[in-house]
């Protein structure tokens, strides 16, 4: 009787046993797929375009405000449509003796000397934040007064 219950004990406990090289196989396999999932997702963000509508405002490293519509946005380049930004102009005085002073305009991209198209590609490396304007900004008022 002392045999068997030896028996039936060491068989229990090494069919319990896994090698390590089966645990190791597993956490492997685990891992390659949570790195596959990965890159399917990051793949998915990359072809997918951003579907927006309202106006955005970029904010950019090199002080510059840049408004449009985002329609891609893939974690290192964000695309922008539609852009404009902001401009100060010298306006001349309108009196003898008074100073000529300075007025905050909007500018559409695409006017200027070298021809720009009217989309702008921003590496997210130089991007601060982004954030989307109300429909009675300002800024989006100038902006259709520019249209008409």
């Amino acid at each position: 009787m002392t045999e068997f219950k030896q028996e039936t004990l060491g068989s229990e406990f090494s069919g319990n046993k896994k090698s390590p090289s089966r645990r190791m196989g597993v956490i492997l396999l685990v891992a390659g797929i949570i790195i596959l999932v990965g890159i399917v997702v990051m793949l998915l963000l990359m072809v997918i375009p951003v579907k927006q509508t309202s106006w955005q405002a970029v904010y950019a490293t090199n002080g510059q405000m840049y408004f449009g519509h985002i329609v891609k946005d893939n974690g290192k380049v964000l695309v922008l449509k539609d852009v404009h930004y902001l401009q100060m102009q010298q306006v001349a005085a309108t009196q003898e003796g008074e100073q000529p002073s300075q007025q905050l305009t909007v500018v559409k991209a695409g006017s200027e000397v070298y021809g720009p198209t009217g989309e702008m590609r921003i590496n997210w490396d130089h991007i601060i934040f982004t954030q989307q304007l109300k429909a009675d900004s300002q800024v989006i008022g100038a902006i259709n007064k520019l249209g008409k």
